[in-house]
């Protein structure tokens, strides 16, 4: 056993020392004990005097790497002044006070840590993943850094196994403390994965995914993994089962550009093989596992349960392969304050199924594969959309803001929308550019809604559009600017029901002088048009019916030029 040397300490407690720095007893008064480690030798044994150091006393570890060979319980405060603590295989350190280093050093080796199969996750297209962990060598209660255990910044080193020994430490608030390469991560119960300080403060903090050198579809043919980089997600998730989870302050990068599989444009997951799509060309997109931050449930999910409730906040999640943020059928989820920008083959958002959802003060930007945020149920406030850019990658296209669909009879509710933006990047010649898209019967609720469209005069997009019939959708406040006369609030080929659109001030762009109408409906029964004022050109109609048109009121509707008709459809 070494020697130690205890002093009284101003706070009343005992300091025991602990390393390699004995010359420094005669001038100090303090004795230092132990030697150097020499390569990946252990410099000695600190089982016995951190297992046996009383709770009042803390214990310096100074420079040397030092073994613990036996699973131990430290109620001592610790101290790491240079020193190392390295665990024999399957050996346990619990420390029962928060550890006493800074960011930036490294105080745990990680050489007998071992990756760990845990939960088995079954995907949509029926293909399994492992849900990874370590062998939690280290127990913490209150923080921890990732520098810690061994994370370094640089583009050559995956911290995966260093990251995953700090989430599975326990610690309470598991922090980055720089800007860190990683394949894939679990965040554990009751815990917070944070930056140093919010994005954009201070020193770049947060995640980047190691870009891959071959195309993703190879991982689903390992059957066989060992570790997260042999399996085929990408990206941050959290453990099975958990209580609550939070993620806040940090920026993660999803290197989608840099993977081999963006670069060859995703030419092997167009095919008529596997459990997709109709077509020889048919894209195979659930076969991709890169995202931002994962917690979404879904249907073959097998043993994986979502947490009961998770916090989302200050977080920049950019250029990811699939959705920066899944959270369908996640409870409790709310995500605010946060920045989400460019998905190459899926959303921003995807969160179908929340009936209680919040997405709060979120900013949108760029580009996504279809809608940028799905929801169906719970609230959408607060949010801003800008700088929109067309998909970079053939094919895929940002065909809306705002998918609501229908898997839930439960409302949902889209507060303060502004979007500011050249709308013409969202659809092409294929594909209808909308803000909304709907799908089937529902309920929705509108309000304060800004769209400031700063493109070309040309554009030709649609604030409602529908994927088939719609109804039960209300809005109540739009103010429309620069408007193009290829601009509507409705044009939908499908029948739509209930609808109705109150408050509503919209100004066409100067080059515009007249338009062919507001809305274009296949077919409308019940809807309140009321308030509603047109400036800048002349309207045809106000509402075009192609079909059956009935029970509509229009009230209180003011424009600076002429409007044709209030109703066209056959019959009236």
């Amino acid at each position: 056993m070494l020697g130690e040397a205890a002093i009284r300490t101003g706070f009343g407690r005992r300091e025991v020392l602990t390393g390699s720095l004995a010359a420094l007893a005669v001038t100090s008064g303090t004795l230092f004990l132990g030697k150097l480690g020499i390569g990946g030798q252990t410099a000695g044994d600190l089982t016995d005097e951190l297992a046996t150091a009383p709770a009042d006393t803390i214990v310096t570890i100074t420079s040397g790497l030092w073994a613990v060979s036996r699973s131990i319980r430290v109620a001592a405060k610790v101290r790491f002044a240079g020193g190392i603590l390295r665990p024999d295989d399957g050996v346990i350190i619990d420390f029962d006070q928060d550890i006493d280093a800074p960011p930036g050093q490294h105080i745990f080796d990680l050489t007998n840590v071992r990756w760990v199969r845990g939960v088995q996750q079954m995907d949509s297209a029926k293909r399994q993943q492992t849900l990874w962990e370590t062998g939690g060598n280290f127990r913490l209660p209150g923080i921890a850094y990732a520098s810690w255990f061994g994370a370094q910044t640089g583009p050559e080193h995956d911290n995966t196994l260093a990251l995953q020994s700090m989430l599975d430490s326990g610690a309470r608030d598991a922090v980055l403390d720089g800007f860190y390469l990683h394949t894939a991560n679990w965040v554990g119960d009751n815990q917070r994965l944070r930056g140093l300080a919010p994005f954009g403060e201070g020193t770049r903090s947060g995640l980047k995914t190691v870009p891959y050198d071959q195309s993703f579809i190879e991982l689903l043919n390992r059957p066989n993994p060992s570790s997260p980089a042999e399996d085929s997600f990408r990206g941050l998730s959290t453990k099975s089962g958990i209580e609550t989870a939070a993620f806040a302050d940090f920026e993660y990068d999803g290197s989608a550009q840099e993977h081999f599989d963006h670069k060859t444009r995703y030419r092997n997951y167009f095919a008529d093989e596997s459990s997709v799509a109709e077509g020889p060309k048919s894209f195979r997109r659930q076969l991709m596992r890169q995202g931002g931050i994962n917690i979404g449930q879904g249907d073959n999910d097998g043993a994986y349960q979502a947490p009961r409730a998770t916090m989302i906040e200050r977080v920049y999640i950019h250029d990811t392969v699939r959705s920066a943020i899944v959270a369908n059928r996640a409870p409790g989820v709310t995500i605010r304050d946060c920045r989400l920008a460019n998905s190459d083959v899926d959303h921003l958002i995807y969160a179908d199924r929340n009936p209680d959802l919040l997405v709060e003060n979120v900013t949108l930007s760029g580009y996504a594969h279809g809608a940028m945020v799905v929801i169906s149920g719970g609230s959408l406030r607060n949010c801003v959309v800008r700088d929109l850019s067309a998909n970079p990658i053939p094919g895929r296209v940002t065909d809306s803001i705002v998918w609501l669909r229908a898997d839930l009879p439960e409302p949902t509710e889209v507060t303060n929308l502004v979007i500011s933006g050249a709308l013409e990047k969202l659809g092409n010649e294929d594909v209808q550019a909308k803000v909304f898209k709907l799908a089937g019967k529902r309920a929705a609720t509108i309000r304060g809604l800004k769209i400031t469209h700063t493109g070309s005069p040309a554009a030709s997009f649609t604030v409602f559009g529908t994927q088939k019939s719609a109804s039960a959708i209300q809005l109540d406040g739009l103010m429309a600017r620069d408007m193009p006369a290829g601009a509507t609030l409705w044009n939908t080929p499908f029948n739509v029901s209930d609808i109705v659109m109150h408050n509503i001030d919209w100004t066409w762009n100067e080059e515009t002088r007249k338009a062919p109408y507001l809305m274009r409906f296949g077919g409308l029964v019940g809807a309140d048009f009321n308030n509603i004022t047109l400036n800048g050109a002349s309207l045809e109609t106000l509402s075009y019916v192609e079909r059956r048109a009935r029970k509509i009121d229009t009230a209180a509707i003011k424009a600076s030029h002429t409007i044709g008709r209030m109703v066209d459809a056959p019959g009236l």
